[in-house]
């Protein structure tokens, strides 16, 4: 059997089309959502995070920015 952990659960992109639904699916969890921007302090949010949901990234990068930069190195 698992068990669910109840700690925060912290989401990049998290404002985005998948992000934005699975922030309403997280809402009868019992755990604390962290919605991340990129001016967050990102030691601080991850530290303590049961869990990380990574969902930033871009279909199109633009300027100097390859796909692999703005996806992966992020």
């Amino acid at each position: 059997m698992i068990s669910w952990l109840t700690g925060p659960i912290a989401i990049t992109g998290a404002d985005g089309h998948v992000g934005t639904f699975l922030r309403a699916r997280l809402r009868a969890t019992p755990n604390e959502v962290r919605p991340l921007s990129r001016s967050d302090d990102l030691a601080a949010a991850l530290g303590d995070a049961d869990a990380v949901i990574h969902l930033a990234g871009t279909l199109n990068p633009s300027g100097e920015d390859s796909y692999e930069d703005a996806n992966v190195e992020t």
